[in-house]
């Protein structure tokens, strides 16, 4: 049975503490820390992921966003060595990032395992502490090395829309790929709509022999969800933020803003808007799946938690079988969204009957 990242609840307590106590270095005294203590770091002042294999807790993570604190980061020492602390780290710190923290602040023992593991995680050592413990710092990445931004073309459909529907294509095409498709769309109902289709950088793809093509991410192997290109992932998914960043900042509410996206491009769409840190409209998913599925939960924004979703898929689709979409389609409704589901008899592609399902859903979703 895989390793289950999810979000810390406090029925964890009890587990958290036997895996804090059974830590080897950086001991804590028991009683020095209360429940009330430790629940009000993942239910109030912020957040903690953990590690489960069978009801076992492996490790766990706790962050507070009120002050950049890492509160915690431990994992059991008889699973230590197996990359459960980099995966929790890293979900925590996507996490106090989207929450528009700009840096972030730990300390620990000298001459420790967790020193060595934030020296090699990119932590800058700050120096002592009155204490005598070892204080380091991060700076959020988008201040550190910003995205290069993505191309775009853009069509409105009247001066000064009011909506943007940003469409993700799928591996080795461009932006222009589904413009022939949202020509097809009549949302004149809802007034004007500026249409934005980023186009992927270039990158070798794995499965397709390192063949240097327009790329979302690497792709590993035919099975999607066992070998994941993680880095890749998060790193179009800034700059898929980045796009609805710059919707904003040009006068269109979040709200206001659909992600779309097509096989890759349904991954990217996944990926990022459910994670993004402000209200969407709405979520249009076509013949792709959910990546980094196992974290969705834990690392998704609180107030898309209940983001409508449109999903499509063709029954006999040879690239990302079927079974994959509607598995994705039931992980969603699981955790809370409400997924308008359609299947059509088609392959990997779009479909007439798809498009008037998608344009019905469009109006209903931005009126």
């Amino acid at each position: 049975m895989p390793d289950l990242l999810r979000q810390a609840i406090r029925s964890d307590v009890a587990e958290l503490w036997r895996v804090r106590y059974a830590v080897r270095e950086n001991r804590l005294t028991p009683g020095r820390i209360s429940d009330a203590e430790l629940i009000a770091q993942i239910e109030s002042s912020g957040r903690g992921w953990v590690i489960e294999n069978q009801g076992k807790l492996l490790g766990f993570a706790i962050g507070n966003a009120e002050n950049g604190n890492i509160w915690a980061l431990f994992v059991d020492p008889d699973h230590a060595g197996q990359g459960h602390g980099r995966r929790l780290h890293d979900a925590m710190l996507d996490w106090l990032w989207s929450r528009g923290l700009q840096r972030l602040w730990l300390s620990t023992t000298p001459g420790t395992r967790a020193e060595a593991f934030y020296r090699r995680a990119g932590w800058q050592d700050c120096g002592l502490t009155s204490g005598g413990e070892l204080r380091f710092e991060i700076s959020n990445p988008s201040i550190r090395k910003p995205a290069m931004p993505l191309e775009v073309i853009e069509i409105e459909t009247e001066a000064h829309p009011r909506s943007a529907i940003i469409v993700l294509h799928g591996l080795g095409a461009d932006g222009r790929d589904f413009i022939p498709i949202c020509d097809e769309l009549d949302l004149g109902a809802i007034g004007g709509v500026r249409y934005v289709f980023p186009t992927a950088p270039e990158q070798p793809v794995t499965i397709n022999g390192g063949y240097v093509m327009r790329s979302w991410y690497d792709i590993l192997g035919v099975e999607l969800d066992r070998r994941e290109d993680e880095a890749g992932l998060r790193k179009s998914q800034q700059a898929v933020a980045a796009v609805i960043n710059t919707q904003r900042a040009r006068g269109i509410a979040a709200e206001r803003i659909v992600l779309m996206g097509f096989s890759q491009g349904c991954a990217m769409t996944l990926l990022t808007g459910l994670r993004y840190p402000e209200r969407l409209a709405g979520l249009v998913c076509l013949s792709g799946y959910l990546p980094l599925a196992a974290s969705t939960e834990a690392e998704r924004s609180g107030v898309n938690a209940d983001l409508p979703v449109f999903m499509a898929h063709g029954r006999g689709d040879p690239v990302v079988p079927f079974a994959r979409g509607k598995a994705a389609c039931h992980a969603l409704q699981a955790i809370g969204h409400p997924v308008e589901w359609h299947d059509y008899p088609m392959q990997h592609s779009v479909c007439p009957e798809e498009i008037v399902d998608l344009n019905r859903w469009l109006l209903k979703t931005l009126a």
